[in-house]
């Protein structure tokens, strides 16, 4: 009778009972390669994979970092609100008094140190427009000269892999 069970199960855990398809676009690098992933439901687990599809840029590849790149929206310890640490303790916060926060720790530094104690850090995975949007941000709303984003650390090595090539 258990092993009658366990053959059920098995075979249970090996079918999909939905599948949904999300196309998109890996948020790694400037070739913004397209890709579709794939969510499928067995029993009561999700399965993701993602599948490369044919684009002049990659031609359907994708790097390790675009095949995984759902992990961080996906993953369970992924922040999904404001946290401010009270007494030692992680609590959680409204948005409105996150930016009042900041505001005001951004505006104490600034006072005491100048405007460029502060300095702003983007990503390699945003678009133009929002590169764009960071910088003004930077230099008009905070007022520093510091501005930086990590396609200077990430993509360092693949330039020199480029080049090489």
């Amino acid at each position: 009778m258990t092993e009658i069970l366990l053959k059920y199960f098995r075979t249970k855990q090996q079918e999909v009972q939905s599948e949904k398809r999300y196309d998109t676009q890996c948020p790694f690098c400037s070739m913004q390669c397209k890709m579709q992933l794939l969510e499928q439901t067995i029993v009561t687990r999700k399965k993701y994979m993602t599948i490369g599809k044919d684009n002049p840029t990659s031609e359907g590849r994708l790097c390790i970092k675009g095949m995984n790149a759902h992990q961080h929206a996906l993953h369970k310890d992924r922040i999904k609100y404001p946290l401010l640490k009270k007494n030692g303790e992680f609590v959680r916060i409204s948005w409105e008094e996150a930016l009042s926060h900041i505001k005001e720790n951004f505006t104490k530094i600034q006072a005491e140190d100048g405007v460029n104690a502060l300095s702003v850090y983007g990503s390699a995975s945003i678009s133009n427009e929002e590169a764009y949007l960071l910088g003004k941000f930077a230099r008009v709303a905070l007022k520093t000269k510091y501005i930086d984003y990590n396609g200077r650390l990430c993509m360092s090595a693949a330039a020199s892999a480029a080049s090489q090539t």
